[in-house]
């Protein structure tokens, strides 16, 4: 599939380690304000090589006619793990909402799924106040961001965190 200069070959379905079956390696759930900063930065690390990994964006996965609940519900159900891209636009956008819903209820404790990225300012929501947040907000803390990305995806590809650094320099897009 080639889009915005990314191509990727992926097969069908991967397993993970407990050897669930999933259609998408990654959900990535974002506020359309934001989709540029996904479909420049985050699909070309996440799709090309090395990782190489399936990845499901409503905006460009969902196709006319489908019943839009019913495709972010799958989405974030067939998908191994989700990233949340938290920014105030996406916390007052109720579809955004509804989304995060969803890829909370697929993540079980003792199964973390759910990946929240702290993209811009906000207040992350109480619900979501366990989970360790990837907080990007911070000059300091975006230096871990491709390390801490690829080790919560589980992907065991954390090594090549610095040729993503170099390659995909972390930009945050302006609020």
């Amino acid at each position: 599939m080639a889009e915005q200069g990314i191509t990727t070959v992926v097969p069908e379905s991967r397993e993970d380690v407990d050897g669930s079956q999933y259609e998408y390696d990654l959900f990535i759930s974002c506020h359309v304000k934001q989709l540029k900063w996904v479909v420049e930065v985050l699909l070309p690390a996440m799709e090309n090589p090395p990782l190489s990994l399936k990845v499901y964006v409503f905006e460009r996965n969902s196709l006319p006619g489908e019943v839009i609940a019913d495709a972010r519900t799958t989405a974030a159900s067939t998908s191994r793990k989700s990233i949340l891209v938290f920014t105030a636009d996406y916390l007052q956008e109720e579809w955004n909402q509804f989304e995060a819903n969803m890829a909370q209820a697929t993540s079980p404790g003792s199964n973390p799924r759910c990946i929240p990225l702290k993209l811009q300012p906000c207040e992350i929501p109480d619900r979501f106040q366990s989970y360790h947040t990837l907080d990007c907000t911070s000059p300091i803390m975006r230096r871990f961001f491709w390390f801490k990305l690829l080790k919560a995806l589980d992907c065991g590809l954390e090594e090549h965190a610095h040729l993503l650094h170099r390659k995909y320099p972390f930009r945050t897009p302006p609020c």
